[in-house]
Formats: structure tokens, C-alpha cells, sequence
């Protein structure tokens, strides 16, 4: 990779956040939205991080996903979800891209593996499954994929 395709790459990501914050910013928070969660960090000394921080901070989570999954995945999957997934992963001190990317590769190797394909679509089931009660729970459209 040469460094002028690597400066476009950067440029379309950063196209890329902006969209995707523009989107936030017209949803509100609230149940009704999904927006039910929101990022408030404080610093080592206990003052909290102001609105351009956590926006950096967000950036930086929007960015890692396009890196890892590809910019066409942070695309097609709506801001909300996005920021929700970093929200809580930040909370939970997990990594949001690396737990995609786990669940794509965990359900793709045991798949694709005779003696595990139907564990897998159990599993994925399963999965489909909790997200129909948390639909339920809330009241709302759960987000199709």
C-alpha cells in the first residue's frame, strides 16, 4: 500500500465518522431510538470528558471497526447500533472491533467444520433468539441484519 491510497483510505474514514455522526445527531436518546446508553468518561482526576473528548473517543471507536471489519460494514450498520456496541464495550473495558471480528470468525470456523456446523447454527439461533426478546423487552423494532 502506497501512501497515497493510505491518505484516501484515511480521507473516505473520516467521510465515513462524519456520516455516521450526522446520523447520531439527529437521533435523540431515549428507548424509542436505541440511543439508551450514553458515553460520559471522567479523567484520572474525576472531571468528566467534554463533548469534543467524547466525540474523539467515538471517532476513534468508529474508525477501529472500519479498519478491522471495513469501512462497508461500518456503512451499511446503523450509527446507533455502532455507538451503543463501543458504548458498552468501553463500559465493559472490552474491545468492540475485536469482539465483531470474534464472532464472525468463531461462527465461520465452527460452521464450516462438519462436526461443529450444527453446534454453530445453534448457536447463531440462540442468538437470534435474544435479540427477538430484547425487541420484545423493549418494545421497539429489533435491528434486522
Amino acid at each position: 500500500m502506497n501512501i497515497e491510497s493510505l491518505q484516501i483510505s484515511v480521507r473516505e474514514h473520516q467521510a465515513l465518522i462524519e456520516e455516521k455522526f450526522s446520523e447520531l445527531d439527529q437521533t435523540p436518546h431515549g428507548a424509542l431510538t436505541g440511543r439508551r446508553l450514553e458515553f460520559a468518561g471522567r479523567h484520572g482526576d474525576g472531571s468528566l470528558y467534554t463533548p469534543v473528548q467524547i466525540r474523539e473517543v467515538m471517532a476513534r471507536g468508529f474508525a477501529d471497526i472500519a479498519n478491522r471489519l471495513g469501512a462497508d460494514f461500518v456503512r451499511i450498520t446503523p450509527a446507533v447500533v455502532l455507538e451503543q456496541l463501543i458504548i458498552v464495550s468501553i463500559q465493559r473495558n472490552e474491545d468492540s472491533a475485536g469482539l465483531l471480528k470474534s464472532l464472525l470468525n468463531s461462527f465461520m470456523i465452527t460452521y464450516m467444520t462438519p462436526e461443529t456446523s450444527g453446534e454453530a447454527f445453534k448457536a447463531l439461533l440462540d442468538l437470534e433468539r435474544l435479540r427477538e426478546r430484547v425487541k420484545q423487552q423493549r418494545n421497539t423494532p429489533a435491528t434486522k441484519h
